[in-house]
């Protein structure tokens, strides 16, 4: 966080295949579970220019407060797509109790925590953090709250994402 708000943080982009980092949270995130049914609608390959390791937290962070906030017989629903030449889509959907009304406004604050109903909470910093590496990509991240229930978390990354680049690793 404090990297974060020093701006400091530097992403390390590179073209790679989103669908298959998207598979391979969708496959950790299923090996945590107690029971979620975790669905996946993907395509067979969607390349991006971006950085891997950080839009792997975003979806470990959006994953984890699904498994947390839902209950365990109830499904996560995860989808990637593009329904613009220049745009990826991503979300995530759980059909938990969803947040507030009244607290809407602040699920990207830092330090914000769903209210406790008996789930275990966290630092309140995975939202807040999600969000900060979305726009650091040029893209957006928010939040629908279908009359169903549950709570639906939309990332929109453009394909090639203009941003500043950190120097490539000799690695």
């Amino acid at each position: 966080v404090s990297v974060l708000d020093a701006g400091k943080l530097a992403l390390k982009c590179e073209l790679v295949d989103l669908a298959a980092i998207v598979q391979q949270a969708v496959s950790d995130a299923r090996a945590f579970s107690d029971g979620h049914a975790i669905t996946l609608t993907v395509p067979a390959s969607l390349e991006a220019r971006v950085d891997p390791l950080r839009i792997e937290q975003v979806l470990a962070n959006l994953l984890n407060n699904a498994l947390k906030y839902s209950p365990v017989e109830s499904s996560i629903d995860v989808v990637i797509s593009q329904p613009l030449d220049a745009e990826i889509e991503l979300s995530v959907r759980d059909h938990g109790r969803g947040i507030p009304f009244e607290e809407r406004n602040q699920i990207f604050e830092r330090f914000y925590q769903a209210p406790d109903h008996g789930y275990t909470t966290g630092l309140g910093l995975g939202l807040y953090i999600s969000h900060q590496i979305v726009e650091l990509h040029s893209g957006r991240i928010r939040a629908e709250f279908p009359p169903d229930g549950g709570t639906r978390f939309i990332v929109t990354l453009p394909v090639a994402a203009d941003v500043a680049l950190a120097p490539a690793s000799a690695d």
